[in-house]
């Protein structure tokens, strides 16, 4: 739902900019009111990711919360540790395989909600450095430079704070029933 609401603002924003800019042209109050635009979709996104970070650790907690209870059944009656699809192990790698039983060594988190957003709002958030920088002066190249280096700072950014969130959520869990050594 908040990313459907994301992306419908994001789109509608953008087309938006594209019939100001029919209307007034490409001069200083187009750049103006697009820089006041890109701000507001950019912190749509930021509180679009926080939103769909805590939901991505509630989903963590959920998983290794499950993998507990059937490490449970399988420490009280071994013999149904065979009869589980997923983990019994509530770690780090026990959620994983949770996550991915079929395709534990394929990194999916690439397909995921998150990133989908991530690129979107790193791109927004390019367009709106590099729109800052031509109403600051700046010439064409310079703005793309700093657009396209915005972009991807905001998503290197948005991933390494989800990567610190995620490892903050698995050192915050103790593990009752851990992975064997591989």
């Amino acid at each position: 739902m908040r990313q459907g609401l994301y992306l419908t603002v994001a789109s509608a924003v953008l087309v938006s900019l594209g019939l100001v800019a029919q209307a007034i042209g490409f001069s200083r109050d187009f750049f103006i009111v697009a820089v006041c635009a890109l701000g507001g979709v950019v912190l749509l996104g930021i509180v679009t990711l926080t939103r769909q970070a805590n939901a991505d650790a509630e989903d963590i907690v959920y998983v290794l919360a499950m993998n507990r209870i059937r490490g449970a059944y399988a420490a009280l009656d071994p013999s149904v540790a065979d009869e589980f699809i997923v983990s019994a192990h509530d770690d780090s790698a026990g959620a994983w395989l949770t996550y991915y039983p079929f395709a534990a060594r394929r990194n999916i988190v690439f397909a995921s909600a998150s990133m989908f957003l991530t690129i979107v709002n790193g791109g927004v958030a390019g367009l709106l450095a590099g729109t800052i920088s031509a109403v600051a002066g700046g010439s064409l190249i310079m703005s793309v430079f700093i657009g396209v280096g915005a972009g991807v700072a905001a998503i290197l950014l948005a991933g390494l704070a989800a990567l610190l969130g995620y490892r903050l959520t698995q050192r915050m869990h103790v593990p009752r029933y851990p992975s064997p050594p591989a």
